[in-house]
């Protein structure tokens, strides 16, 4: 199977059948897992989080790595460097149950899922403003309900035109 998105499997171990997704910049082959792959072309990072069992990704900087459950394999395109780290990987697959959820991350980073999620494009005026690192938590909310939830917590105002939402500081005089 070939990726370009972001995807969650539940897969039985089959010894005779090996089950691989094949994403641009490595393999996953599976081991009997439940797993969330999230690989953009678009993007430079690849992620893969493991909720059970484990898997082996092939070909990530020529190295073969195991992976278990718990653990996030994070991969940069751009430099061909990866890691390991434990997760809690239910703020991974939450999108499944309709859970806008991020922990601990950059704003662009969140305006590049709200931008998926609702097709439409995000502009932050203030570049400082784009590593601002914040926690969005939000079910089964509008666009508004979460572009408004970022305005309090980050003190920007925003503004939308057609699909074009622009985040931006008020100058103080």
């Amino acid at each position: 199977m070939y990726l370009d998105g972001q995807a969650f499997f539940k897969v039985k171990r089959n010894v005779k059948r090996p089950f691989i997704v094949h994403l641009e910049a490595f393999n996953i082959k599976v081991t009997g897992t439940s797993f969330d792959v999230k690989s953009y072309s678009n993007e430079n990072d690849v992620a893969v989080s493991l909720k059970s069992g484990g898997i082996v990704i092939d070909g990530a900087s020529a190295n073969r790595l195991s992976i278990s459950a718990g653990q996030q394999f994070k991969f940069n395109k751009v430099t061909k460097t990866g890691e390991i780290r434990k997760v809690d990987v239910s703020d991974f697959i939450a999108w499944r149950s309709g859970q806008f959820r991020y922990e601990k991350t950059e704003l662009q980073a969140i305006a590049k899922a709200i931008e998926r999620w609702f097709d439409v494009e995000i502009a932050i005026e203030n570049e400082d403003m784009k590593n601002y690192i914040l926690t969005v938590n939000q079910k089964d909310s509008s666009l508004e309900e979460i572009l408004e939830a970022i305005s309090y917590v980050t003190g920007m105002k925003h503004y939308q035109t057609g699909k074009k939402i622009v985040f931006y500081k008020e100058q103080k005089e």
